[in-house]
């Protein structure tokens, strides 16, 4: 009987409400995190569970759709899981759906073809065109602004798949004649065609039917009830802001927050009821409106408005919305976001000032961001070996001069750190691979991070010599006993230096122009002198080394010592501790501890040196 029918049907339900909740309480949640470490398994669990739910709902009578439809929405309580499991049926569900058009085909008739065009042609002029204008008069009355009403009609103006599923019932209990699935059909394709253009062009037909929506509605520009949406100010009461931000979603939102950082006053506008609850629930001043609107814009006062920023991306509604804004007299600057492909498009529309592409832009942001951060990484590690370095030179500067100065420390084997502040030179100094400062060399930070108070030396080259003068200043105060080498480009600029606490200042220019003269004067000295500076086959060197106190040399003269016999090198000078300097020494100079000698020799003499223990080379 009926009665006990229902009663099945009815305990069917309390069964299957039981399932789903004991499945979304206890089951699901404890399982599904071990499910999704297989995107596999939980496919085939998922596929599983809407065979279960389609199956125990054919058999209790409600019908497999329902029962798959149940198990779509058992899983979509699960959000973190919901879009990968959509993801991975979405190829199973497009192939489906192949065969399911292709059975829907097998039933067309053709026999009555004349009558079903002509019934469909009925159905889609009901579908396309008294449906949205069915749904604009309800909105209407219910308050809601005619643009609101006219999109929401055109979205609907179409029969969707579920369609020939009712269909379906309504046949398989003779509610329906066999000829209505051929009539759907046909329906079912010009709608779904027809619908996609409306809603593409839907701004271009508002603008079209702008002025017959009022009249075919029984409206005069506005509703005559007050919605939730409508709760905000009336547009002609807002004035004096900064900048209208059109379009208040998740790339809108944050361009408000960060420009109201900038203390700017904002007004946010977006057609959205609920990002526009949202956001006053933030405490941002936001409308409810629809910036393509003429009426809207011109009922804004634009007056104070220095910017006008929209996130729409589609060109058409940027050009209404242009047309708009040139019609309420706006003549502040206007910047749109849009997408790339449609970037140079934007750019030449006339009124448009500045074009941005979010994605873009945040792609760049997050590349700078990440290139900023490998940056600061490796000056964080470049700065850990200088706290690591003592007993190191500091150059300051990488010019001509500072570039050869680290080239013959590093042959040499001497440690040192550069302060730089030009920032062409630095990529230069991560090629070389040595170790440098950014900052300016008179500064006491730069001087610090490079170890000043750790390092044995000081050589100031920058391109001036105030610089220099400066260089040395800071670096004399932060470290009295620092061996400091300056350059001077003005020879009379020399005394300053030295005064400034350098040890020793070299005149480029000077030193050069001796040279010369002594290449004409002298050529053989000079061309000496070439040798032992610049190397060559005769391997000669100047070297020198300190006489250590416990060397077996401390008192004994030249000759005593046998010093030619013992290590064949010849004695140039002498520098005594006392800082008395002996040129071509006599045989009776007698050695004292801690004297400089400066010796000529060639490699092979000069590494029997270092191995005695008699000397202590200087660097």
């Amino acid at each position: 009987s009926f009665g006990l029918r229902m009663l099945k049907l009815a305990g069917y339900g309390a069964f299957l409400a039981g399932m789903i909740f004991a499945l979304t309480k206890w089951i699901l949640p404890r399982t599904l995190k071990i499910i999704a470490r297989s995107k596999e398994f939980l496919m085939i669990i998922s596929m599983g569970l809407a065979i279960l739910f389609a199956g125990f709902c054919e058999v209790a009578g409600f019908g497999m759709e329902v029962g798959a439809f149940l198990a779509g929405i058992t899983l979509a309580g699960f959000k973190e899981y919901r879009y990968t499991i959509s993801s991975l049926l979405t190829g199973i569900r497009d192939f489906m759906l192949v065969f399911f058009f292709i059975i829907i085909g097998l039933d067309f008739e053709k026999k009555n073809i004349i009558d079903t065009l002509t019934g469909a042609f009925s159905v889609v002029i009901f579908v396309t065109v008294i449906k949205p204008y069915i749904v604009m008069v309800i909105m209407n009355a219910m308050g809601y602004k005619k643009r609101t009403g006219f999109l929401s009609g055109i979205n609907l103006a179409q029969i969707s798949e579920f369609s020939l599923i009712l269909a379906s019932f309504g046949i398989g209990l003779e509610h329906l004649h066999q000829d209505a699935t051929s009539l759907m059909v046909l329906t079912l394709i010009v709608t779904c065609l027809s619908s996609s253009y409306l809603m593409n062009y839907s701004s271009r037909i508002y603008l079209a039917l702008d002025k017959s929506i009022d009249a075919l509605t029984g409206r005069n520009g506005r509703a005559n009830k007050r919605t939730a949406e409508d709760t905000e100010p009336d547009p002609e009461s807002v004035s004096g802001y900064d900048a209208v931000i059109i379009g208040a979603g998740s790339f809108g939102s944050i361009l408000s927050d960060i420009l109201a950082g900038y203390n700017k006053r904002l007004l946010e506008v977006d057609f959205d009821p609920m990002v526009v609850s949202e956001r006053r629930r933030l405490g941002k001043n936001i409308i409810y409106g629809d910036a393509e609107s003429p009426d809207f814009v011109s009922q804004l006062k634009l007056g104070t408005v220095k910017w006008v920023i929209s996130t729409i991306h589609d060109i058409t509604a940027v050009k209404h919305m242009q047309i708009s804004l040139a019609n309420a007299g706006y003549k502040g600057v206007f910047a749109t976001a849009c997408d790339l492909e449609n970037m140079q498009e934007m750019k030449s529309l006339k009124n448009v000032d500045v074009v941005f592409d979010p994605n873009y832009d945040a792609a760049k942001e997050a590349v700078t961001l990440m290139y900023e951060t490998e940056l600061k990484q490796k000056a964080e590690k470049i700065q850990k070996a200088v706290n690591e370095t003592g007993g190191h030179y500091i150059i300051c500067g990488f010019g001509r001069m500072g570039r050869q100065i680290a080239k013959d420390l590093r042959a040499e084997g001497v440690p040192f750190v550069i302060v730089e502040s030009n920032p062409e030179h630095f990529e230069e100094l991560d090629e070389e691979q040595v170790l440098y400062v950014k900052g300016n060399a008179s500064s006491d930070k730069a001087l610090h991070q490079a170890g000043i108070s750790r390092a044995k030396g000081l050589i100031a080259v920058y391109p001036t010599d105030e610089e220099n003068v400066f260089i040395v200043l800071t670096a004399r105060n932060l470290n009295s006993s620092l061996d400091i080498v300056a350059r001077s480009i003005e020879a009379e600029n020399a005394d300053k230096l030295k005064r400034a606490g350098a040890n020793k200042v070299i005149s480029p220019y000077l030193f050069g122009g001796r040279k010369m003269a002594a290449a004409i004067l002298r050529p053989t000295v000079f061309d000496f002198n070439e040798l032992t500076y610049h190397g060559n086959s005769y391997d000669i060197l100047f070297e020198e080394f300190v006489i250590a106190p416990e060397s077996k040399l401390v008192g004994k003269t030249i000759m005593e010592s046998n010093f030619r016999g013992e290590f064949h090198v010849t004695i140039v000078a002498i520098k005594h501790p006392d800082g008395t300097m002996l040129a071509n020494p006599e045989l009776d100079t007698r050695f004292e501890a801690g004297d400089k000698i400066v010796v000529i020799c060639n490699q092979d003499q000069l590494e029997h040196m270092k191995a005695s223990e008699e000397f202590v080379r200087e660097q």
